[in-house]
């Protein structure tokens, strides 16, 4: 029953990614850099990695305040997207 299950999961995960492929697609390419980035900077900040984004900005950049690196993961975010 589980793998059956993960297969359905799979496949509604490739249905999604599909669905926002051609939605980027159909898109001018500014209109499509500026909804990913807005997308991705709502998304970014709730995942693990925006987490180890800050410990590494925090190692790599400690004369910098909180609110400084934490500006910086956002921007990261933003562009990524």
């Amino acid at each position: 029953v589980r793998p059956v299950k993960r297969k359905f999961a799979y496949a509604l995960q490739a249905g999604v990614l599909m669905a926002f492929m051609l939605l980027f697609r159909a898109l001018p390419i500014p209109a499509a850099s500026a909804l990913g980035g807005w997308m991705l900077g709502r998304i970014g900040p709730r995942l693990r990695q925006h987490r180890v984004a800050l410990g590494n900005l925090a190692l790599a950049f400690p004369e910098k305040t909180e609110a400084e690196r934490l500006s910086i993961a956002r921007g990261m975010w933003n562009h990524l997207g």
